[in-house]
């Protein structure tokens, strides 16, 4: 007496995502935004900017008014504006200003 024919079970019409690693996401505009706001030059860029006493956070304020600027002018242009800003300040030569 023979063995039976083992039973065999396929699966159609799903693809396998394919498995990556440490590859670099490019990084939203809000993001990067978030990002600089936790940096203190962007914050006395963005104080700069917007002339206001008694911030008692200066980091949530740095990001809204970030935020605001980003819709108002394009969020392209505020990070250029920012690193313009940053090369004449002369505070912090040889540093990455979006780092």
């Amino acid at each position: 007496m023979s063995k039976p024919e083992p039973q065999q079970l396929n699966v159609s019409g799903i693809e396998a995502t394919p498995i990556t690693m440490n590859e670099p996401q490019p990084e939203s505009y809000a993001a990067l935004l978030y990002k600089l706001s936790n940096h203190p030059p962007f914050q006395m860029f963005i104080h700069e900017r917007h002339k206001q006493q008694g911030i008692e956070d200066s980091q949530s304020f740095a990001f809204e008014m970030a935020t605001k600027d980003a819709q108002t002018q394009g969020a392209e242009k505020l990070v250029e504006d920012y690193k313009h800003w940053h090369s004449q300040k002369g505070y912090w030569p040889n540093e990455n200003p979006i780092a």
